[in-house]
């Protein structure tokens, strides 16, 4: 279930539950001192995705880097995205919290980056927020959960198909207004059948994914749980119309992540 949503939010989503567990207080000295704090508890591991592996404050900047398992981060799509990527994190920011990290950040005047290092081929790409970019985003209105869901839907989509690491491949994430669909693939219509017999099973090992759920593959399911959505899965063969589903009801969502 997790290689499933490996996608652009997984590596946007982490930095909001990251940065508000250092920066308290507004003052540049403070800064300084939780962000030298933080730094001596690096590499800091953020699931299977990568880790922290340094955060700095200097020359008015507060710099994190993220080391990044190549197997789940194409780190030149990233590169070759900037605006979406920049859009992506600071949607990601958009809780209690991080807006307060914000207004720290802005009342420091301190620029925010974001640096992500491919693990393997020590590649890097930059994002940098300034001040009034973060001040921007404070002040716009918050989303509506619909909005919210459309938006990390579309990032998703951004990074279709997905390789499960099996014979299913992920094509698509729709929104069909009551449900919320992953459209899965199979080679043909024999291993369909195959995955339609035990699609119990499918369900439960989907349901053990989910209570093993990252903190950003969680805020993906509450934004489905606030729409009052289902969540699907839907397995078809490729080149055919035929199909079938494991359907995660809105009540059950809700069940799981109470």
């Amino acid at each position: 279930m997790k290689k499933k949503s490996r996608i652009i939010s997984i590596v946007a989503g982490i930095i909001g539950f990251t940065l508000v567990q250092f920066l308290f207080r507004c003052s540049d000295l403070k800064l300084r001192s939780s962000v030298e704090s933080i730094n001596k508890e690096c590499p800091i591991a953020i699931g299977s995705v990568g880790e922290i592996s340094q955060v700095t404050y200097k020359d008015k900047t507060v710099k994190m880097v993220y080391l990044m398992d190549e197997q789940y981060t194409n780190i030149d799509y990233l590169a070759s995205n900037p605006d979406s990527m920049k859009t992506s994190i600071m949607a990601s920011l958009r809780n209690d919290n991080s807006k307060q990290l914000f207004k720290m950040i802005i009342d420091a005047k301190a620029d925010f980056c974001i640096v992500y290092k491919g693990n393997i081929s020590g590649k890097e790409v930059k994002f940098l927020f300034t001040p009034e970019e973060l001040k921007q985003e404070l002040d716009r209105p918050d989303a509506t959960p619909e909005a919210k869901l459309a938006f990390e839907i579309a990032k998703a989509n951004q990074m279709m198909p997905l390789d499960t690491g099996t014979e299913v491949l992920i094509t698509e994430l729709k929104d069909e207004g009551d449900a919320v669909v992953y459209m899965a693939c199979v080679p043909d219509t024999t291993e369909l059948h195959e995955y339609a017999s035990y699609s119990e099973d499918l369900k439960e090992s989907q349901r053990e994914g989910f209570q093993a759920a990252d903190v950003v593959e969680r805020n993906f399911y509450n934004l489905i749980i606030a729409a009052d959505k289902d969540l699907k899965f839907r397995y078809y063969a490729e080149g055919t119309d035929e199909s079938f589903e494991v359907v995660h009801t809105s009540a059950e969502l809700r069940e799981i992540f109470k």
